[in-house]
């Protein structure tokens, strides 16, 4: 109500004018009015002048509404598109002083806009509210340095590859820096996971007698105690002075309804020598050879292949990738349904049981065998901390015990209990969770405890999960149940749970409320409402999900989704933390309730995924690439006129035997102390020994069947050594071994910023000045890396 309309209406009827009577009372009442009208305009811009959400904005400047009135223009809305291009900065740079905020300019093509400064400020502001050292705030101080640039996806990963370490073989004697066959050295690699390390073979100058050419040469990673090891082979010659690079390299495999596709991921060689991405997230594309079933499961071998479960049309059968290809190993199996490998055997979940495949056998065996087999189906299988194998089945819970058979346990363990469970994950602290037609079990190894989900409620004073007696206590009924049937499980980076279920995606956890921590239920139905297939978790902390609608990857915040490459999804609005999220099984959708206490109400929001080809099962495998070069003071230069020759996988399953592996790939550097060898390849006939024990020149043991255990292979004589004189042996140096890797450290954070263009670039300006904020609010004693796509290109 305008003030000359107020005041008119304060006055008694009788003395009342009329809306535009003219005369003295009229004229004062009008005149007043306008006062009261023009300090009551001044007062709001006054106080709006003191707040970072209102200071300079276009809809309520009144330079834009004097402007947009003389030039008969309508008044200015919020969602119109000129309040972006406002160009008049004021009241919010003083504002914004506080924080020591000023507009970004520099470079011109980056510049902000009045409204992307305000958004930067009032997220700082938030930032700051929120603390410090934390990848969210990392991920938010990123974020906000990005203004005035298309918005990306940033990430941010904990425990990354830091700075580069090295070292060369150590040898003992003469000539000094150079090893040969049986030579062995030992690595602390200062890592907290296992990392593949880089592997430079330089050739020596042969010496008649003295130093031998490396010829077919292996970098072995060797377990003393149990005399296996497994190694990668060169299959040709390293010339003297020549270098031989073997260079990690990735590939993503994604299982479908028809077959197998893959993504390859290789390392740049100079001047870049950009190591490759160990999540080698696409293109994808067909996998040459590859069986065209529906894929079940994937899983690397103790033999180093990689091994498929694939039905085709009721037709169980197993593959296996090697060097030379795929081959089908077994088929008439019956449903396979999961891989899990076991030492040096694989167990394999199918529709009548569990049997274990024995992958070093001429040709591999399955024992008990599957066709004659008449147990539960196993569906999923997974290892707890303390070596338990726990099975998923179509009976319930139950763990591996002798002889493979399987012991019901939890559900399952009474007939009136028995529960199709599909899923299950163990958890290095001894948690087991279960998942299935009934919703999720919990088991604590710890207290000997079973616990059920409910979830039905926001009051934190409600358990989500409920106390259950596996001995005495029923199934929860299914109105009691506010979760789908349970498909996959993962426990995630941020400690969420994520629940793959035959309705979409879910995550439960703690989330910050306030100044407080609550457990709530998050739903993801705008990804899709069908059957999550499978979970797993990248090198990069990424979530990735294999559904009915293809391929999802989610970084933290942003979800992207593939068909042959990787395109992120636009970004939803951030829910009240307050919030949650449950299940109806009557109604058969999901429901949110908000934290005003206003109750639960069936959602179903449009679905902004494409309906691309359905990713059943997710894996990854290590590879290498050879290149032959020198090393220089810069690094490896390749010899673009030389051609490698292929490389071999190489496994000790026992001391006395070597068998031909799979993909070829350099072993990984372990956490603490791990035992490397230089070999060579053995001849087809091995000289015969004049004694035993003895060992080939690839480290296999020669011994008469009495002599199972046998000392130490020799060492390079030196003269500490000389009087050990059944520790020296016959094999002459050959080549220098140095190694290089990335460990990833305890203090060692990298905060990423998506390139979904290889060939885009970022102005070095906008680079540092998103590394300057993410270095603000970093853990002390923290070391930070900003990459760009893969490369890192600042703080290294």
């Amino acid at each position: 109500m305008a003030a000359e309309d107020a005041i008119r209406d304060l006055l008694p009827t009788l003395w009342r004018p009329e809306p535009g009577a003219e005369g003295l009372l009229p004229n004062l009442i009008r005149v007043t009015g306008a006062g009261l009208s023009r300090a009551r305009i001044d007062a709001g811009n006054t106080m709006q002048a003191h707040w970072s959400r209102f200071g300079d904005y276009a809809p309520i400047s009144p330079f834009v509404a004097a402007f947009r009135k003389e030039a008969g223009l309508p008044v200015l809305l919020p969602a119109d598109a000129e309040v972006e291009a406002h160009p008049y900065l004021d009241d919010l740079a003083r504002l914004a002083g506080l924080l020591a905020l000023v507009p970004y300019t520099d470079p011109a093509a980056a510049r902000e806009t009045v409204e992307q400064f305000r958004r930067r400020v009032l997220g700082t502001v938030a930032l700051w509210r929120g603390g410090v050292s934390t990848p969210a705030a990392l991920r938010q101080a990123a974020r906000l340095a990005l203004s005035g640039t298309p918005e990306r996806a940033v990430s941010v990963e904990e425990f990354a590859p830091g700075a580069t370490l090295s070292q060369t073989a150590a040898t003992r004697g003469s000539p000094g820096g150079l090893v040969g066959p049986l030579m062995r050295w030992r690595i602390d690699a200062s890592t907290l996971a296992p990392v593949p390390p880089e592997i430079f073979i330089e050739g020596a100058t042969p010496e008649p007698g003295r130093i031998d050419i490396a010829d077919h040469p292996v970098i072995e990673r060797f377990d003393p105690a149990t005399g296996t090891g497994i190694g990668i082979l060169y299959n040709g010659v390293v010339e003297p002075g020549q270098v031989l690079a073997l260079r990690p390299t990735y590939s993503s495999w994604l299982g479908g309804e028809t077959g197998l596709r893959r993504a390859m991921s290789l390392p740049d060689d100079m001047p870049d020598d950009i190591p490759a991405n160990p999540t080698a997230l696409g293109p994808w594309a067909a996998a040459a050879g590859a069986p065209a079933g529906h894929v079940a499961a994937l899983a690397t071998g103790p033999d180093g292949a990689l091994w498929a479960a694939v039905n085709d049309a009721g037709d169980g059968q197993l593959w296996q990738l090697t060097a030379s290809g795929w081959t089908q190993a077994f088929s008439g199996l019956p449903v396979l349904r999961c891989l899990l490998a076991d030492g040096i055997t694989l167990l394999l979940g199918h529709g009548n049981g569990l049997a274990r495949l024995t992958v070093f056998g001429s040709p591999p065996t399955l024992a008990p065998d599957p066709a004659t087999a008449t147990g539960a189906a196993v569906h999923a299988l997974a290892r707890a901390g303390d070596g338990t194998i726990w099975a998923a089945t179509a009976t319930g819970a139950a763990t591996i015990g002798p002889g493979d058979t399987l012991v019901a346990v939890g559900p399952g363990a009474r007939a009136e209990t028995e529960t199709a469970l599909a899923a299950v994950l163990a958890e290095p602290d001894g948690i087991v969770t279960l998942g299935g037609a009934a919703g999720l079990f919990r088991f604590d190894a710890r207290a000997g405890t079973w616990h059920v989900y409910r979830g039905d409620s926001l009051d934190e004073t409600v358990p989500d999960w409920l106390p259950w007696d596996a001995a005495s206590d029923a199934l929860p009924a299914d109105e009691d149940v506010f979760l789908p049937p349970v498909t996959a499980l993962l426990r995630g980076p941020d400690t969420l749970l994520w629940i793959g279920t035959e309705y979409g995606l879910a995550a439960w956890g703690a989330h910050r409320i306030r100044n407080t921590y609550a457990t709530r239920l998050r739903a993801f139905p705008a990804l899709g409402t069908g059957t999550i297939h499978a979970l797993a978790q990248d090198e990069r902390g990424r979530i990735w999900a294999g559904t009915d609608r293809g391929l999802l990857v989610h970084d933290g915040v942003d979800w992207f989704e593939a068909d042959t490459a990787l395109t992120r999804l636009p970004r939803p609005a951030p829910e009240d933390p307050g919030s949650g999220w449950r299940f109806d099984r009557t109604g058969g959708a999901w429901q949110f309730a908000g934290a005003t206490g206003t109750g639960f109400a069936a959602q179903s929001p449009a679905v902004i995924t494409a309906d691309n080809a359905a990713v059943t099962a997710l894996h990854w495998t290590d590879g290498a690439e050879a290149r032959l070069g020198t090393l220089t003071g810069d690094g490896f230069a390749v010899d673009g006129g030389a051609t490698p020759a292929a490389l071999r996988l190489r496994v000790k399953p026992s001391p006395d035997r070597i068998a031909e592996g799979g993909l070829p790939a350099i072993p990984r550097l372990a956490p603490g102390m791990t035992h490397w060898r230089y070999l060579r390849e053995e001849e087809p006939a091995p000289p015969a020994p004049s004694s035993f024990p003895a060992w080939t020149r690839e480290g296999r043991l020669l011994t008469p069947p009495a002599e199972r255990t046998a000392p130490w292979e020799g060492r390079y004589l030196s003269s500490k050594e000389r009087a050990m004189l059944d520790q020296v042996f016959a094999f002459n140096p050959a080549a220098r071994v140095t190694f290089r890797w990335q460990p990833r450290a305890p203090f060692s954070i990298t905060v990423r910023l998506d390139r979904p263009d290889p060939a885009e670039t970022l102005p070095g300006a906008v680079l540092d000045r998103v590394f300057e904020a993410a270095d603000r609010v970093r853990p002390a004693a923290a070391q930070l890396r900003l990459a760009f796509g893969d490369p890192v290109v600042r703080g290294d």
